[in-house]
């Protein structure tokens, strides 16, 4: 994902797509200030939640992530689905991988 701003071009490497409920783990945190180990945390649930395995996804303590969230009606009319796509800020540092080597997460957590 690229993000244009005024003063960057930022580019996001996807690590996690899933459906959640609005008021679970880690949806209800997106818009808290977190300290950089409860982001991680965060982090760490979506990846739990997704429902594709992103290959070679590391994360640590300090990185940067977009969240994108919708409304949805996967499950009927609950209006507390939110479907997620969150993203890893790509630093200098890290290598951005071009195609995705994706593999479907049996062992997701569903929303309810």
């Amino acid at each position: 994902i690229f993000v244009s701003t005024e003063n960057d071009n930022l580019c996001y490497q996807i690590i996690a797509v899933y459906w959640t409920e609005s008021e679970t783990e880690p949806y209800k945190y997106y818009s808290s200030n977190l300290k950089p180990d409860q982001v991680l945390a965060v982090a760490e649930e979506a990846l739990l939640r997704s429902e594709w395995i992103y290959d070679g996804v590391e994360l640590e303590e300090g990185d940067k992530f977009l969240t994108l969230s919708t409304c949805t009606y996967k499950y009927g009319k609950n209006s507390n689905i939110r479907f997620i796509i969150m993203a890893k800020l790509v630093t200098e540092d890290d290598t951005l991988v071009e195609t995705a080597n994706i593999t479907p997460n049996a062992d997701k957590v569903a929303a309810k």
